[in-house]
């Protein structure tokens, strides 16, 4: 868990959508998957950024629920340069929004203390 949260902390994206679980709410999955197009906007990778705001389903159902937000991202990516006000609104900045997103992880995902776990693999096999 802790190795998870550092890479979002760290904004080491690819481990981190290697390692999301699937089940996340959608709320939390819409501002984890905003949060990665606009670094990648920042980055000047926009090209992954559209092929991510086009193939993520978390992405399609924010299209869905909150059309301004889906927009935005789509305005952001098509800038030809990368205006942080835009993107991260009032006081918030990079880092800050890493974190709260990191926070915001953590109390979703809970860990299972490693005696449970054992204890459940013993019941399995008998």
């Amino acid at each position: 868990m802790k190795t998870f949260l550092s890479h979002v902390r760290h904004g080491r994206w690819d481990y981190v959508l290697d390692m999301v679980p699937a089940s996340l709410p959608a709320p939390l999955a819409h501002e984890l998957y905003e949060h990665i197009v606009i670094e990648l906007a920042e980055l000047g990778d926009t090209d992954t950024g559209r092929a991510l705001l086009r193939s993520s389903p978390s992405l399609a159902d924010l299209r869905n629920v909150d059309i301004n937000r889906y927009r935005r991202l789509e305005r952001i990516l098509g800038q030809p340069h990368f205006t942080p006000s835009e993107a991260y609104p009032g006081k918030e900045t990079k880092s800050s929004r890493r974190n709260a997103i990191a926070i915001q992880l953590e109390a979703e995902l809970a860990t299972v203390p490693p005696s449970r776990l054992l204890s459940l693999i013993t019941q399995a096999v008998k």
